[in-house]
Formats: C-alpha cells, sequence, structure tokens
C-alpha cells in the first residue's frame, strides 16, 4: 500500500507506524510478535533505467550512442544513488495497551557523484577537460539500531493516544562537510592540473534518545484515522574523525620536451595531503517527521487508504521532501489480501507498489514490492519488504 498504514496498522506493525493503534478494540484479546525478523530493502538512482544499468555492466553492450544517452540524461546535479535498509522484531500487547521492538536502519541523502566523475569514468579526460567535484558536498550516511516501548491509552471504543520512547546506538555516521574545486584540469595548451579539497566526519559510536507520539479515531461506521509526530530525539555521536583532503598540482605536461612520459598518477598522490582531528564528542537533534492520514471502508473487503508525510529534515530514515501516499487492499478471500498503491514525493520520486499476503487467525505473512519512477526493465529503482505475524 506504498506505507498509508498510519490509521490502519494492526498487530505488532502498529508500534511502528502509530503507537496509538496498540488500544484498537480489534486487537485487545491477543498478543502478536514477529517471529522471524520482517526486512526492507530499496535501491534506486535518478538516471538509469534497471535495463540500461544491466547494460552498461555488461561490457558487450556498452557503446558510444550508451554512453552519450547516459551524459545526456544526467541533471547537474549529478548521478544520485538512493540507497535505505531496515529490519524488525516486535512483540505487542494490545491488551494492556503495550509493547516493544527492537529495530535497525540505514540510508543515504544527497549522495550525488558529480557529472563530471561519472563523464570521466565513461569517456576518458579527453572527453572531460574539467573535473568538478562540488556536487559531493552534503553527502550524508546515517546507520542505528534501537530499542523501544510502545504504550497506548484508549480514547472511546477505537481511539486512542500512544507514545514510542526509544533508545538508539547510532552504528554509523559518514558526511561529506565540503567538496570544492577540480579532480582534473586540462589547460587550452595541454597542461594538467588540479586544485581541490574535500573534508569528511566520521563516527561509528552513539548514542540517543527519541520519541514518536500518535493518536487515532473513528469518523462515522467507515473511516478511520491516523497522525504521528515522530523522531523527536537526539543523537550523541561520540569521537567524530574529520579528515581534510587537499590536491594542489601546478600545471604541468603530460609529455615534457625530451619526449619522457609524467605518470599523472604518481604526481596527484605525491601532491595530496591528508590532515585528521578528532572531536571528542557532538550532540546532533534528529530530523522529526508528521504523518497524517485516513482510511475508509466503502465496501467491507475494500480499504482505501491515504497519507501525507513531511519531514522537517534529512537523515535518520526522514526525508525534507513531502510524500503522498494512497493505496488499497481487497480482500475477495478474507485470508488473502491483495494490495496496491503509490508514493509521490520523498526520495524516490514515484514509487508503484504492490503486495500480498495470507492472514490466518494464528499467523500472518505480508510480502511487498515496488518500483521507482517506472515499471519493470523501466524503472529506476525497486523497493522490497516482507514481514510475519505471530497470533495467540
Amino acid at each position: 500500500m506504498a506505507g498509508a498504514y498510519t490509521a490502519i496498522a494492526d498487530d505488532a506493525d502498529a508500534m511502528l507506524w502509530n503507537p496509538a493503534l496498540l488500544g484498537k478494540a480489534g486487537n485487545r484479546d491477543r498478543v502478536s510478535l514477529t517471529v522471524l525478523p520482517s526486512l526492507s530493502l530499496g535501491f534506486g538512482n535518478n538516471v538509469l533505467t534497471i535495463g540500461e544499468l544491466a547494460n552498461l555492466l555488461d561490457t558487450q553492450s556498452v557503446s558510444p550512442e550508451n554512453v552519450e544517452g547516459v551524459l545526456e540524461s544526467l541533471p547537474g546535479t549529478g548521478w544520485r544513488l538512493i540507497l535505505d535498509a531496515g529490519t524488525t522484531l516486535a512483540f505487542a500487547m494490545p491488551g494492556s495497551h503495550s509493547g516493544f521492538f527492537v529495530n535497525a536502519l540505514a540510508d543515504t541523502k544527497g549522495l550525488d557523484f558529480p557529472r563530471d566523475i561519472v563523464a570521466l569514468a565513461l569517456q576518458g579526460n579527453a572527453a572531460v577537460p574539467n573535473v568538478r567535484i562540488d556536487n559531493l558536498q552534503g553527502s550524508l550516511a546515517t546507520a542505528y539500531a534501537a530499542v523501544g516501548s510502545s504504550f497506548a491509552f484508549p480514547l472511546g471504543v477505537d481511539g486512542g493516544i500512544g507514545m514510542n520512547l526509544r533508545y538508539l546506538r547510532g552504528l554509523g555516521y559518514a558526511r561529506v562537510n565540503e567538496a570544492s574545486g577540480s579532480l582534473l584540469s586540462i589547460s587550452d595548451s595541454g597542461e594538467f592540473s588540479a586544485d581541490a579539497r574535500v573534508e569528511t566526519e566520521v563516527s561509528t559510536h552513539g548514542n540517543g534518545i527519541a520519541a514518536d507520539f500518535g493518536v487515532a479515531g473513528v469518523l462515522g461506521e467507515r473511516l478511520t484515522w491516523g497522525a504521528v509526530l515522530g523522531n523527536v530525539g537526539v543523537m550523541h555521536w561520540n569521537r567524530i574523525q574529520i579528515k581534510d583532503y587537499t590536491l594542489k598540482v601546478d600545471p604541468f605536461s603530460i609529455v615534457d620536451a625530451s619526449g619522457s612520459v609524467t605518470d599523472f598518477g604518481a604526481v596527484t598522490r605525491d601532491a595530496l595531503q591528508v590532515s585528521d582531528r578528532v572531536e571528542a564528542s557532538r550532540e546532533t537533534w534528529l530530523p522529526p517527521y508528521a504523518r497524517l492520514s485516513g482510511a475508509i471502508r466503502p465496501w467491507r473487503p475494500l480499504t482505501l487508504s491515504g497519507e501525507f508525510q513531511a519531514g522537517f529534515g534529512d537523515g535518520y530514515g526522514v526525508s525534507s521532501i513531502p510524500e503522498l501516499k494512497l493505496g488499497s487492499e481487497l480482500r475477495a478471500l478474507d485470508w488473502l489480501p491483495l494490495r496496491a498503491g503509490f508514493a509521490l514525493g520523498g526520495d524516490r520520486g514515484l514509487l508503484l507498489a504492490t503486495g500480498a499476503g495470507l492472514d490466518f487467525p494464528g499467523f500472518r505473512l505480508d510480502l511487498a514490492m515496488g518500483a521507482m519512477n517506472g515499471f519493470g526493465g523501466h524503472a529506476r529503482g525497486a523497493y522490497y519488504s516482507v514481514s510475519n505475524t505471530l497470533r495467540f
């Protein structure tokens, strides 16, 4: 359903989508848990379709026409890679309006390979006289694990408010603070030079705390709604290693007057200067997000759901690009839910998703897959997820 679950999630899933749903009347007489970790994986880019990428990786299929097509489609910001992955184990006790979970998440934000670097890799320096790296600045990757508890307080029969409290363990943080200049510049006279600077910071030790607040309710007999303000907290990173890379090569000719050939690689290695320092610790406010969702059942086997999400920053699974999600679930057979949906916005652009499940009284299995910005081989990325729930 493309992630439009904030108003309708149940069982152990409710804690992660909207903790207020833990007190839902239909779930209060059972306990649920994920027997195996639920998994999700998404990957994509802003230029190449899956079919084009397969052709480029096949050395027999690469042609000047393929290369020109790739370069023509590259935006000025460069080639952006999108990666995210997550896993969760959860145990919910809706009868007591509580539960706990363990999960882990990793993602990238703003990972743009400058257009000049992509062109250099595909065409060589003869076609790219000036290789600038400015678009690398701001690239961010984060990974963390969390242990959390959920609590809900019923309001009426099917309404409630809820909260998650999470302890965060930072597994990794990497950011390009500055990237400027040219890795390679070739003058009209054929002389080579370089003048570039990159500053990065990395940490693999962090601790933090975060909270998610949810509310849910019903309107009439068929409409449910939910809202969440999530990821409100702080991460304390320890031992942040900051490295400064400076490359300064004065103009020189590859072949001098005597016919001797200069090794450009050796020259740049000798000219590269690296300095580093360690920052003892730093506190970083997590980027919060807000979600508002509604769902309606116009016909008993059919559920339609819509959701809007806005993030107030980037990183830690949050995007500052607003996202609209619409999904549907059809149960012609009560034990066989069929789902479809799409999401527009966020880091993925357009996500078209389909899924199915097996839903029995004591066990549920859900599978989903999605395509980013296209179908099949014409998509620019893919998303997969699998989850399971045992009820008793």
